[in-house]
């Protein structure tokens, strides 16, 4: 006797799809969430290197960072590249993976006054068609060299000329020294006011913490220090950190309004 078939019926099918659908709407969601944790470790992880790069760099300068400089092949990105796992100078590929934070691998095609700048998911970029990358570093920790013209004329910065620490190996605690940042440097103060946009469109010329306020891994950044340790730290946390010789440490700043 021959056995026959069973097919489904339509309402079955609708079931299973329903069910299919369903689950998909339960499980998206936490792939999405692994997917930006994922990026946020190899964000992590890109800091990492580019400290312990720092390190070895200034364990061959008689322990001073890189000067503040704006010579060509002469910044921060360039002296460190070779201690990056890298045969290539900086210059020579316009995206390191290590300076770049997989959230912000887009990177401006045009030369104009607020193309170099990054946003949030927005790489910054050094000279046209040359480097570009995600982090900032701290610049109190630079050992010589003046300021940028930009900060002489903030009313945030600091008056005094001086640096952090002469000497790298001078700075004691958890001092930050890289950063998730809309430009390749800053000179933080704890007067700094967060902006109004968490995107950093409009902290391009503000020279402090705005530039490392943004939202890039949900309303925080990652921060390597000195140690070479890195953190996730919340945006609000930033006025936490010790950045600099007169950085006093305390809660975010907050705009007033009137009553």
């Amino acid at each position: 006797m021959q056995k026959t078939r069973r097919a489904f019926t339509l309402i079955e099918l609708l079931v299973v799809i329903a069910i299919i659908a369903l689950l998909l709407t339960i499980v998206m969601p936490s792939l999405s969430k692994v997917k930006k944790k994922g990026k946020e470790i190899l964000c992590l992880n890109n800091i990492r290197q580019l400290s312990i790069g720092m390190r070895l760099y200034t364990d061959e300068s008689k322990g001073k960072t890189p000067p503040i400089t704006y010579v060509t092949g002469q910044y921060w990105f360039h002296l460190i590249a070779p201690y990056l796992g890298t045969t290539k100078n900086y210059d020579e590929c316009l995206q390191m993976e290590t300076a770049t934070c997989p959230e912000a691998t887009e990177v401006s095609e045009t030369w104009a006054p607020t193309a170099p700048w990054g946003t949030r998911n927005r790489a910054w970029f050094w000279e046209q068609g040359k480097t570009s990358g995600s982090y900032g570093m701290n610049m109190w920790l630079c050992p010589d060299g003046l300021f940028s013209p930009f900060v002489a004329g903030n009313a945030n910065a600091i008056g005094k000329q001086d640096n952090y620490y002469v000497r790298y190996t001078d700075a004691r605690g958890g001092v930050p020294i890289f950063s998730d940042s809309i430009w390749v440097g800053m000179w933080p103060t704890e007067r700094d006011m967060p902006p109004a946009s968490l995107d950093g469109e409009a902290s391009a010329l503000k020279v402090g913490l705005s530039r490392a306020y943004i939202d890039r891994h949900a309303m925080a950044v990652n921060i390597g220090f000195i140690d070479t340790s890195v953190q996730n730290v919340a945006l609000k946390s930033l006025w936490q950190l010790k950045w600099g010789p007169q950085f006093q440490v305390g809660d975010m700043p907050v705009v007033r309004t009137s009553p």
